[in-house]
């Protein structure tokens, strides 16, 4: 018997035979799985992004580029899942407004359901498409750009071998003082 009443109506409850789950806690599991599959969208993208920045200033600090194709892979594949990752979030919006523009407009009629539902089925189709772009991209972004890195680890640029790097490279700053004239000389 469940004795903790703050699981009292959860799915754990309904588990040990005590009852049904009550509305309020159905919605908060869907509130919790809506909330972290929103999360998990969102940081893929952050990393996506993140990594692709991350290998884009990279690259010019390379005394010679081994492997660009793995590059080349591994940023087109961070790019799909940049892209997918937005229609995949904007998938799941139209798949919430679907319940507003059929089943609630149209509830008093079986028509709106049947309408809703075949929404829900196309928007459900791209949706997966644009997660399955999301993921796999994402995963071949890291292994074109894991490749790259481990291919190119020792090509770093180094100071003291071929001058410094770019952002190594120390310039005065312009002053604004006029030259100083020369002392006048004897007479």
């Amino acid at each position: 018997m469940c004795t903790d009443p703050t699981l009292a109506g959860t799915a754990s409850a309904a588990r040990s035979g005590e009852r049904t789950p009550t509305i309020e806690a159905m919605q908060r599991d869907v509130a919790l799985a809506n909330t972290y599959r929103l999360e998990l969208i969102k940081y893929l993208l952050a990393i996506a992004a993140a990594l692709f920045a991350f290998t884009v200033a990279f690259r010019p600090s390379l005394s010679r580029v081994d492997l660009p194709w793995a590059m080349w892979l591994g940023w087109t594949g961070l790019g799909v899942s940049m892209v997918g990752g937005m229609f995949h979030m904007l998938g799941w919006d139209h798949y919430y407004k679907s319940y507003r523009d059929h089943d609630w407009r149209h509830a008093d009629s079986n028509e709106g359901k049947r309408a809703g539902r075949a929404a829900r089925q196309t928007i459900n189709t791209w949706r997966r498409v644009a997660m399955l772009l999301q993921f796999g991209g994402f995963m071949l972004g890291v292994l074109g750009v894991g490749v790259f890195a481990g291919a190119n680890i020792d090509n770093v640029r180094k100071a003291e071998e071929g001058g410094a790097s770019r952002s190594q490279q120390v310039v005065p700053a312009p002053t604004m003082q006029a030259p100083v004239p020369a002392a006048p000389g004897p007479r």
